[in-house]
């Protein structure tokens, strides 16, 4: 993996990405990262772009406020990953990611968890605005927490906002909010140890999606 390199990002953005299609493979034109968030760009033998996004002290503490702009030109296939889950200390932290992706272009952004500690306060804004013909695959989840220590459902407060725009028009917006306020969280969630959001939109994708589905509708529920 190679690492890339700190520069100046405009001031409220830590992280700014650029994605085109050059030679037939798509290149990541430019991958601008500033603290606490470093940029790694994984080798691999495919034809996509892939960026993958590292906490410089292994989380998010209080007072952080990341923002990530990634642009997805014409034709181009962009991956956006994380190291690791999102581990969100004791306090309030925030993240932004505004993306947008042009004609014929594909975005799969598929970070690993957040992970919320005892006493956590965060907030996350994602918003995708898609061309025509563009494609999506976006999964947003939340675990209950350091479980193996004990810590369920146990930080103050989680908020979640997701929202895709296709050629200008309102396609999802999905917000999830999660507090105390309403009753003890570890009481409310019961047994389960992670909420998650997946969304698939796009020409490409469209077969995959509906097999996704139906899969799914087979599961069972207990």
């Amino acid at each position: 993996m190679t690492a890339a390199a700190e520069t100046s990002t405009p001031p409220g953005l830590t992280v700014r990405l650029e994605f085109a299609r050059v030679a037939g493979k798509t290149a990541v034109l430019r991958a601008e990262a500033a603290a606490p968030v470093k940029v790694l760009q994984p080798r691999h033998a495919g034809d996509a772009g892939w960026a993958c996004l590292t906490s410089m002290g292994g989380g998010l503490v209080t007072g952080d406020r990341v923002s990530v702009s990634a642009r997805v030109g014409a034709g181009a296939c962009a991956a956006l990953t994380t190291q690791a889950s999102t581990k969100v200390y004791r306090g309030e932290a925030s993240q932004r990611l505004e993306a947008a992706v042009a004609e014929d272009g594909l975005l799969v952004a598929a970070p690993d968890p957040i992970v919320c500690y005892k006493g956590a306060r965060y907030r996350q804004r994602q918003t995708f605005e898609l061309a025509a013909g563009a494609d999506l695959a976006v999964i947003d989840w939340v675990t209950s927490g350091r479980a193996a220590r004990g810590e369920r459902w146990d930080f103050e407060s989680y908020e979640s906002r997701l929202t895709i725009e296709r050629a200008g028009r309102p396609l999802l917006l999905d917000a999830l909010r999660l507090d105390p306020e309403a009753g003890a969280l570890r009481a409310r969630l019961g047994r389960f140890e992670v909420l998650a959001t997946a969304a698939i939109t796009g020409p490409r994708l469209a077969a995959g999606a509906l097999r996704l589905l139906e899969e799914t509708a087979r599961l069972p529920l207990s």
